[in-house]
């Protein structure tokens, strides 16, 4: 980590949602945390233990999506 430039401009990192969405009906839906990426986005991993991140869950109360 001490070495990686991205790590030292970012230092966490970006949270992965996910929702199924029916393309057949406009009805809303939540998104739910699924995981999280690499720690300075180097691979295309995705890491579905939450249990290291905490404030970043916080930032929203709800995340939904709806098609129209």
């Amino acid at each position: 980590m001490s070495g990686d430039k991205e790590y030292k401009t970012s230092s966490q990192p970006a949270l992965v949602y996910a929702a199924d969405i029916d393309t057949n009906t406009t009805a809303e839906v939540e998104m739910k945390p699924i995981g999280h990426s690499h720690y300075s986005g180097k691979d295309g991993s995705l890491t579905t233990d939450l249990s290291t991140i905490t404030t970043a869950l916080k930032i929203a109360k709800h995340i939904s999506v709806k098609l129209q």
